[in-house]
């Protein structure tokens, strides 16, 4: 059984990724900030408050973990009204995890959670394909570029997934 990290573990998309690798059989810890309700998490799932922006909370975290799923983020329309925020959690909460993975966690794998975003929008019916250059329209798409390519030189074992 593995033991896996999701940052941003107690908003709605990070329970339901702990419920369903609590289904797989896998220990799972829910990262996320002191002030929000870890109540309700699924059965099983270790709650660990902590802040993203802190490499002190995201190494105690991910300490003995063989994998991260990194969901947390400052979504729309917060990331656009508050730009130097969303820098902060997006891209430089980002570089601490890869950081302290690279230092604490170097065999465990990333799953880094991004954004079709990261595309612009598209011209209607397109087509959208990851050969597609970057065109981010909010600074959301951009911080998620951005931490996409953190991600991308890491030299971590990782995987981008850009939900839509």
């Amino acid at each position: 059984m593995s033991t896996v990290l999701v940052t941003g573990g107690a908003g709605s998309m990070g329970r339901l990724v702990c419920g369903r690798l609590t289904d797989d059989g896998h220990s799972v810890r829910a990262f996320d900030l002191a002030s929000v309700d870890f109540s309700g998490l699924p059965e099983g799932v270790v709650a660990v408050p902590g802040d993203l922006t802190s490499a002190h909370d995201v190494a105690a975290a991910v300490a003995g973990v063989d994998a991260v799923v990194h969901l947390a983020a400052i979504l729309p329309p917060v990331a656009d009204q508050r730009t130097e925020l969303a820098q902060c959690v997006n891209v430089d909460g980002t570089q601490i995890v890869v950081d302290v993975m690279k230092s604490r966690a170097p065999e465990a794998r990333l799953v880094f959670s991004s954004s079709v975003s990261v595309y612009g929008t598209p011209d209607s019916g397109a087509e959208i394909t990851t050969s597609q250059s970057y065109n981010p329209d909010d600074n959301y798409a951009k911080t998620k570029a951005e931490s996409e390519q953190i991600v991308a030189r890491s030299g971590l074992d990782s995987v981008v997934l850009r939900i839509s």
